[in-house]
């Protein structure tokens, strides 16, 4: 479920992105969600986050199946979206952290299995321009990966942004596993309803060396062309009817007291 802290104060650009390098160093140590939040409302940030479990058996007539031939130890999928914010940056202004971070979940213990395939997984975010902008066209300014994640060349619009996933090169470890992360930094726009200035996150899982012939963006996220699509497995946007994986500026803004 979505959750909502505040704060907010000058910062520059580089000491969000130290904030937000401390705060997944706790995931990364194996450390929960609620630790995460914690260390950045006591940073002086607002935080609205969610995350979604995906899981490898699924109940009849649900689609977007991991399946566990190409799977053998992956079990749930687990993918937490925040928004991170406000902090009024000394050369950007009011500044946003969107970010996606993913965790394998095996019988309690955090993995990461060697055994994903090439070609790469593709991540990424969706936004209506009216709403949001990216704090600056240079994309290394602008966003922020883990070590395994890499901006992809060439997906930037003013719609959203897509990452590459090596999941060919994570490491099994159990309890203190790294979490694979993507943030892109963006100014809110024009004079939209907070509740209505959404950002969407998207994954797509692929396998069997299949060609990624295609990625575009949409408010909602990526649109992934493959040579197979029975080799592409894509995270679901609606569950019981409601969407999901998305964030509004209003998740992250502080309440007024």
């Amino acid at each position: 479920m979505a959750g909502i802290a505040s704060g907010s104060q000058s910062h520059t650009l580089s000491e969000f992105k130290e904030d937000l390098n401390n705060a997944f160093e706790i995931r990364d140590q194996g450390g929960s969600i609620e630790e995460w939040r914690s260390y950045l409302v006591n940073q002086g940030y607002s935080v609205g986050d969610a995350v979604y479990s995906y899981p490898e058996d699924h109940p009849d007539g649900v689609t977007n199946i991991i399946e566990p031939d190409h799977l053998a130890n992956k079990k749930d999928l687990d993918i937490h979206i925040s928004l991170v914010g406000p902090k009024d940056l000394s050369d950007y202004g009011e500044t946003y952290a969107a970010s996606l971070d993913m965790k394998y979940i095996e019988d309690g213990d955090l993995i990461h299995d060697t055994q994903g395939e090439p070609p790469v997984d593709l991540a990424g975010f969706g936004y209506h321009d009216p709403h949001w902008e990216l704090i600056t066209n240079d994309l290394s300014e602008a966003t922020e990966t883990s070590e395994n994640i890499n901006y992809r060349d060439g997906s930037y619009s003013t719609g959203g942004l897509a990452f590459d996933v090596y999941d060919e090169d994570l490491t099994i470890v159990t309890n203190g596993s790294p979490t694979e992360q993507c943030t892109v930094f963006l100014n809110p726009t024009g004079d939209a309803d907070p509740e209505e200035r959404i950002v969407h996150g998207d994954y797509h899982h692929t396998w069997n060396e299949i060609e990624i012939q295609g990625v575009s963006i949409n408010p909602s996220g990526l649109s992934v062309v493959v040579s197979d699509e029975a080799q592409e497995w894509e995270t679901d946007t609606t569950r019981y009817g409601e969407e999901i994986l998305k964030l509004s500026q209003a998740d992250a803004t502080p309440p007024l007291f």
